[in-house]
């Protein structure tokens, strides 16, 4: 119960009778079909071997989510033991700093902000941390209300942030959405949140993506693509900000639990770092491709 003792009092949440949000959207234009789903994955595309660049890192450190914060051009880092870590591409210049709670993922609002969001899990929450002061400012955001699971371990896994304008829905209160998956059943969750006011959060939309143990979101800016990564089955797929599967490759190591591209366009590759919730494994693999606009 350490986590109850820093998210403070919150602001009342929307109820989730009260989200207004369309019914069937897996259904709806743009939404991932079956036959999208059982899309084959292919070979990994990248250097397979990676750069192990988590060297730094504690034995004990599991990762459990990843981001690029292109404003500090430095990677972020969770662990499921409470830590926010940043460090640099090579694995350099590591910071770590340790609250309670079980962090299983971090995204980026604004790059130009000393801010991050970590998805929590047990109860599940979103909680806004200053990088520049290495403290959690107060802010959170329940979301259990809607991503229940029936194992508590089970819950929100995956975090990522889409600006205005990418994704398919109205205009969000802070700018953009927020995409969080439920790792027992792999569903997305689109939730607008409220960064100004702790607690008043609403669901958008929720869509199925067929598979289960959901470990991490990522969406990339520079191509719009909605990256999902699938830890049992060890797969990262492409996927459309509505949810349609764009491709879908084998990922290579495993107990996969973070995923985050750094920046690469013009160019027609990328690197893709993946974070593996074993050995404080965090390796980043050149030659990822991408298609700039």
């Amino acid at each position: 119960m350490l986590f109850l003792a820093w998210i403070g009092c919150a602001a009342p949440v929307v109820p989730p009778g009260d989200t207004g949000r369309p019914q069937a959207p897996a259904e709806r234009e743009g939404h991932a079909t079956e036959t999208q789903r059982r899309a084959v994955s292919t070979r990994w595309p990248a250097d397979r071997t990676g750069a192990q660049i988590g060297g730094a890192l504690a034995p004990a450190y599991e990762p459990s989510g990843i981001t690029w914060h292109s404003g500090l051009g430095a990677l972020l880092l969770v662990s499921d033991g409470g830590v926010v870590s940043r460090m640099n591409l090579d694995g350099s210049g590591l910071v770590n700093w340790t609250f309670a709670g079980d962090f299983e993922a971090i995204t980026v609002v604004d790059p130009t902000s000393d801010l991050a969001y970590v998805g929590v899990e047990r109860p599940d929450a979103i909680v806004e941390v200053d990088l520049a002061a290495g403290a959690l400012t107060g802010r959170s955001w329940p979301v259990d209300a809607w991503m229940a699971s029936a194992d508590a371990n089970q819950g929100l896994e995956a975090l990522t942030f889409m600006p205005d304008g990418a994704h398919p829905y109205a205009n969000g209160t802070s700018g953009g959405l927020f995409y969080a998956g439920l790792q027992e059943t792999g569903d997305i969750y689109v939730f607008d949140v409220d960064l100004g006011a702790s607690g008043v959060v609403s669901e958008v939309d929720r869509f199925a993506t067929g598979r289960a143990d959901l470990s991490d979101l990522h969406f990339h800016g520079e191509t719009s693509v909605l990256y999902a990564l699938f830890d049992t089955a060890n797969l990262l797929r492409e996927m459309t900000s509505a949810g349609a599967t764009l491709a879908e490759y084998s990922v290579p190591g495993t107990e996969q639990e973070g995923v985050t591209l750094v920046p690469g366009c013009p160019r027609s590759t990328a690197t893709v770092v993946i974070a593996e919730d074993a050995g404080a494994s965090v390796k980043a693999h050149a030659r990822y491709p991408i298609a700039c606009p």
